[in-house]
């Protein structure tokens, strides 16, 4: 079942959800259906992953501070190296 709802949209915005769509040229109720559906999609993905997390902590599968900054920084040079910029 759907519920009408009214909005209003700068051009800009609407411009930005028409550039992010998978379906540029459908009608603007049709964009906004589909991006309210990813952002729901989106967020319930993430409450899943958070509590992962969440579980792995409760259950001791922890990694030490200086583990995680070692990780992210070996992402960063590869980030880096793949932007040419190392």
């Amino acid at each position: 079942m759907t519920k009408p709802v009214t909005i209003q949209l700068t051009g800009a915005q609407e411009d930005h959800l028409r550039s992010i769509s998978s379906q540029p040229t459908a009608s603007l109720e049709t964009l906004v259906a589909e991006f309210v559906a990813q952002r729901l999609e989106y967020d319930a993905w993430f409450r899943r992953e958070v509590q992962v997390g969440i579980d792995a902590a409760d259950e001791g599968n922890l990694i030490q501070h200086e583990e995680v900054v070692a990780r992210m920084e070996a992402r960063r040079l590869e980030f880096e190296a793949r932007a040419g910029k190392a």
